[in-house]
């Protein structure tokens, strides 16, 4: 119904829309109503026969977009007079082109009634369009033929059965009944292709359990709703509902074309060959096999994304090959193109039809729109964001994955039954960023951020952003205030950490949060077991606490008790989250439980998973989930280490030795940059290495710090210690050259005395 809306509010000849309420005006009204001009005001009269008479009432047509208040306001004026000066009833019949808020409309309404005691009845773009969608679909025929006069000449194949039901879903999915909802949608688009006994209609039927007798019941109650007719035993549709599916169609036929001419226009200027549908289809494709991912995790399996990749992949063969571009202009093509794509409604409204059916045929379709409880647990990398966008409105502070996270966060905020929860330790890593946020905003400053790169640390870059738009001096204690409402006295009046962590907990709470600890219910032997096998199976390092904290949040989601609603019934929980390592996680313990069932998202799929309650997942968010599934840097500028923050922890609490140890990172990556014979071409690996080097140190060192910290601060050895680094970062970290330097530092550690 939303594209029907879109059909209205597009109209642009005022005399088109006129016609269109003519005819809507006498069906609406059964042809006891017509429009006419009106004789006192150069407006309109709706004339309506009541009793053996006619009576004219006031009416408006509009196509005006903009200051509709005041267009109304000044209407509303001149029925003033016609009903003081000419008996007109005390109403205003407005058709208007274009959608209106609730709130508007109400606001509007009040001052018609307490200020010119007029009844005002409003039709606007979605009103209208409902009507002609459910009751006249003739006149939905006659805005896409007569009015837009779409080209049909071209006309490229679509799927109208997919299209059939997921319309028929949409239309009925409020119902209370959403399993009835899904049968009946199932039947009308069966009989789009024609007349079919009760028999062949229970075959088709997919995705549902349905005995003949129940059949039966669903297609005399369609045939009472004038939906379907009954001749010889065959079923099929009315001739209302023929319409409406050749409305569909047209519809869809046109919004292809759209694309079509879109995608042509943009290629255009590339190569004079027709690539078009080629392109679109294999856009179309990618665009299918990226949301299938929601169908992989419903069977709780980890993403397969090799078709979408090689889609992706002939998509750009095929450019660089017909445009004759290089690899990067024709990567760069590719994702303009999957972009321009994205943000047109038929490519969203086609692959959520496609997801709805596909989830169908998994029997799966009503588990996953019903409107049941969701027990959503953030991680800490997720919920720092999340709290970010539940403190600050001002959208100018959050980069474009905070963005992401605050459109995550209203699609929560949307469900009726929900439970947000947190396991201790992932609010425990949430408090310590901001501890270690504290801690950056001690010695790095803008300055260093240009020389060094950004830190990772969320907090602490909202900070920096938030600080250029206050008064000088600002400083990270007045951010805690903003954000926490600590007071810098209340920050030192005893242990700091404590005093973040309890602020954030009452923060959590306040938001709805439960903070589950459940670790004293996951025994050590299963956590010291599972952090084993992942740790063998993960190849790469990982710190054994992350592991243990992951292990702990597994065991969590995997106990059934705690996600049972109040008739015991279970819902499978979700974990949102960054790290994809979590499906290694999920495998390893459901091969020792097969019966543990979680779903994980990253937040754009979780973004898409709980659109879908409402059937539409909308044309940004599929688009970013394209791309995001294309390059991991779409939302993150890189998945690098952070010098910054290795060096927040190399120099912790050792404020004396800050100076020379930053000198010294500083002048490690300049070196790095002069080496390079253009700084284009410089390996982000090395700037990755500088970091996975220092941490190491930190690491294997930790023990004997002093002695590491004076050798990083002392001249006698830089000139060693330099060459060392520069050497070991020239290539992969491995093993191998962790032996290596591991037994060089001891060697220049030994010379300190």
């Amino acid at each position: 119904m939303n594209n029907n809306v879109k059909l209205l509010s597009s109209i642009s000849l005022e005399s088109d829309f006129e016609n269109l309420i003519k005819q809507y005006a006498a069906q609406l009204f059964e042809g006891n109503a017509y429009l006419i001009g009106g004789p006192w005001d150069n407006g309109k009269d709706l004339v309506i026969k009541q009793r053996g008479r006619e009576v004219h009432q006031a009416a408006q047509i509009s196509i005006q977009e903009n200051r509709i208040e005041d267009k109304v306001n000044s209407d509303l004026q001149k029925v003033v007079k016609l009903v003081d000066e000419h008996n007109y009833p005390p109403v205003l019949y407005f058709f208007w082109s274009h959608p209106i808020s609730e709130y508007t409309l109400d606001k509007i309404r009040t001052k018609a009634l307490k200020e010119h005691f007029i009844n005002l009845e409003f039709y606007d773009a979605k009103r209208i369009a409902q009507d002609l969608t459910d009751n006249y679909p003739n006149l939905l025929n006659h805005v896409i033929k007569d009015i837009h006069k779409f080209d049909f000449t071209n006309e490229n194949p679509v799927n109208i059965k997919q299209r059939a039901f997921y319309e028929y879903l949409l239309l009925s999915k409020d119902s209370t009944n959403l399993k009835n909802a899904i049968i009946d949608a199932n039947i009308m688009s069966s009989l789009y292709d024609g007349a079919r006994p009760l028999t062949e209609i229970l075959d088709n039927l997919k995705g549902v359990n349905l005995k003949i007798r129940s059949l039966k019941n669903r297609l005399v109650n369609l045939c009472h709703q004038g939906k379907i007719e009954i001749t010889d035993d065959l079923y099929s549709l009315s001739n209302a509902e023929n319409i409406k599916l050749e409305n569909i169609r047209l519809r869809e036929v046109a919004r292809k074309n759209e694309l079509l001419t879109i995608i042509g226009g943009e290629l255009s200027k590339h190569t004079s060959k027709n690539l078009a549908l080629q392109v679109v289809d294999l856009i179309v494709m990618a665009y299918e096999e990226s949301l299938s991912i929601q169908i992989t995790e419903s069977k709780f399996e980890p993403p397969k994304l090799q078709i979408f990749k090689t889609t992706v992949h002939n998509l750009k063969i095929l450019i660089k090959n017909e445009c004759e571009l290089d690899d990067s202009h024709s990567d760069a093509l590719a994702k303009d193109l999957m972009t321009l794509a994205g943000q047109n409604d038929y490519l969203s409204e086609h692959c959520s039809a496609k997801l709805c059916v596909n989830l169908l045929s998994d029997s799966k379709l009503e588990k996953y729109i019903e409107d049941k409880n969701f027990y959503i647990y953030l991680d800490a990398p997720v919920l720092i964001p999340y709290l970010i966008t539940i403190i600050f409105d001002n959208t100018k502070l959050f980069d474009k994955s905070i963005k992401n996270i605050n459109l995550m966060r209203e699609y929560i905020n949307s469900l009726k039954n929900k439970r947000l929860r947190v396991t201790n330790e992932h609010f425990e890593e949430t408090a310590r960023h901001f501890f270690q946020a504290e801690k950056l905003s001690q010695f790095v400053t803008e300055e260093l951020i240009e020389q060094l790169g950004e830190s990772k640390n969320v907090y602490f870059n909202v900070y920096i952003r938030w600080k250029k738009n206050q008064p000088p001096k600002v400083s990270f204690d007045d951010f805690t205030y903003a954000f926490l409402g600590l007071d810098k006295d209340e920050v030192y009046s005893s242990n700091k950490f404590d005093n973040f962590a309890n602020c954030i907990h009452s923060l959590l709470t306040s938001a709805n949060f439960d903070i589950i600890n459940n670790k004293n219910s996951v025994p050590d032997d299963f956590i010291e077991r599972i952090r084993k096998k992942f740790t063998r199976e993960i190849h790469s390092f990982r710190p054994s606490r992350a592991v243990e904290n992951d292990v702990i949040c597994a065991a969590t989601l995997s106990d059934d008790k705690l996600h049972l609603d109040n008739q015991g019934y279970f819902s499978a929980p979700m974990l949102i989250t960054l790290d994809t390592s979590q499906y290694l996680m999920r495998t390893i313990i459901r091969k020792e439980n097969k019966h543990a069932e979680w779903l994980i998202y990253t937040p754009q799929r979780a973004i898409e998973r709980l659109s879908l309650v409402g059937l539409k997942i909308s044309s940004e968010s599929l688009k970013d989930g394209v791309l995001a599934t294309i390059s991991d840097e779409y939302f993150f500028k890189e998945n690098s280490a952070s010098l910054i923050d290795t060096l927040s922890i190399i120099i912790g609490d050792n404020e004396a030795s800050e100076g020379d140890v930053i000198k010294l990172v500083t002048y490690l990556k300049r070196k790095v940059n002069e080496e390079s014979i253009d700084y284009k071409e410089i390996d982000i690996e090395h700037y990755n290495n500088i970091s996975y080097v220092l941490l190491f140190i930190h690491r294997e060192f930790k023990d004997d710090f002093s002695r590491v910290l004076k050798l990083f601060t002392e001249t006698n050895h830089h000139n060693e210690l330099i060459e060392l680094l520069l050497v070991t970062i020239k290539g992969t970290f491995n093993e191998e050259q962790k032996d290596s330097f591991r037994n060089k530092m001891n060697s220049l550690l030994n010379k300190i005395s």
